[in-house]
C-alpha cells in the first residue's frame, strides 16, 4: 500500500496551485475592482440627483451665461440626501467639503462631483490653523451645549470656511443628544489647495 506523496507529486501539487492562484485572484480582484467603481458611480449619481432636487428650489442661485455654481454636500444635506455619506471604495465618510460644480453651457447644466473623504489624522497647524477649544469635554446629561463654532485661517492669514460634522460610532448624526451616555466627535474640516484638513473635538456625555 502507497504511503503519503513523493516529493515529485508534492511539488506538482504545488506548481498546479500555484498556476491556478495566478489565474483566479486577478479575477478576484478585477470584480472587487469593478464593484468598487459602480458602487462609486452610483454615489456619484446619487449626489447629482440631490443637487438637481437643490436646483429646483434654488433657481436664483444657479449659473448663467456659462457660469459655474459650487454646491458643499452639507447643502445637499438639508433636506435632499442622507446626513450619513460614505465613499464606497475607502468606507469612510465624506467630509462636508464634498462640493457638486453646475456649469452652465448653452442653456444646459452640467454635473461634475468632487468626493473627500474626513482623513484619519488630524492636520497640523502649519498650513492652516484652527482656532478653537479642541480640549476633550465631558458634559452632564440632559445638558445644553452650546454650537463649538471656531475660526480657520491660512498659513497667509486669510479667513476660510470650514465644515462640521457630528459623529457617534462612526456614522454622522445631525446633532448632539445630551439625552443619553455617549461619546460623540465634532470634526471640522476645511477643503484648501485640493486638500482636507482636519480637527475634532470629543465630548463626552456622562
Amino acid at each position: 500500500m502507497k504511503k503519503g506523496f513523493t516529493l515529485v507529486e508534492v511539488l506538482a501539487v504545488i506548481i498546479v496551485l500555484g498556476i491556478l492562484a495566478g489565474i483566479i485572484f486577478p479575477v478576484i480582484e478585477s470584480g472587487i475592482s469593478n464593484n468598487s467603481k459602480k458602487a462609486l458611480s452610483i454615489e456619484k449619481n446619487n449626489v447629482i440627483k440631490a443637487t438637481k432636487d437643490w436646483s429646483l428650489k434654488n433657481i436664483d442661485k444657479l449659473p448663467e451665461n456659462d457660469g459655474i455654481t459650487k454646491v458643499k454636500l452639507s447643502e445637499l444635506k438639508q433636506g435632499f440626501i442622507p446626513l450619513n455619506i460614505k465613499n464606497p471604495q475607502t468606507g469612510r465618510l465624506l467630509s462636508n467639503e464634498t462640493y457638486v460644480l453646475i456649469k452652465e453651457i448653452s442653456g444646459d447644466y452640467e454635473y461634475e462631483v468632487y468626493f473627500y473623504d474626513i482623513p484619519d489624522n488630524v492636520s497640523p497647524n502649519d498650513i492652516i490653523n484652527f482656532d478653537g477649544n479642541f480640549l476633550t469635554e465631558e458634559v452632564s446629561l440632559n445638558s445644553t451645549i452650546p454650537e463649538y463654532d471656531i475660526s480657520v485661517v491660512d498659513e497667509f492669514g486669510n479667513e476660510l470656511s470650514y465644515s462640521k460634522q457630528y459623529i457617534l460610532n462612526d456614522n454622522e448624526v445631525s446633532h448632539i443628544d445630551t439625552s443619553s451616555k455617549n461619546i460623540y466627535s465634532i470634526v471640522y474640516t476645511v477643503l484648501y489647495n485640493d486638500k482636507i484638513y482636519k480637527a475634532v473635538k470629543t465630548i463626552i456625555i456622562k
